[in-house]
């Protein structure tokens, strides 16, 4: 478990619920004085728990993966 501090996890769950990417994120944070890397940042994201059950429903599968790929063959047929 990634420790966090209380006042970057509520600056975190802030820039998530208003749709940032990490990237910005990481630059917010970072001009606020918080050091992360991508991947850091990504598990600190994941040790939130108000954010891990978003991540979950936001994850892409290999079925999208393949639906994308029927919807993308149809529209060449067409």
């Amino acid at each position: 478990m990634v420790k966090i501090k209380e006042k970057e996890k509520l600056k975190i769950i802030e820039l998530y619920n208003k749709g940032y990417k990490l990237e910005k994120i990481l630059i917010i944070l970072e001009e606020n004085g918080f050091k992360n890397t991508k991947n850091l940042l990504f598990s600190k994201i994941r040790s939130i728990p108000e954010l891990r059950e978003s991540l979950n429903k936001n994850r892409i599968t290999i079925k999208d993966i393949n639906e994308f790929k029927k919807e993308i063959q149809k529209s060449k047929e067409k």
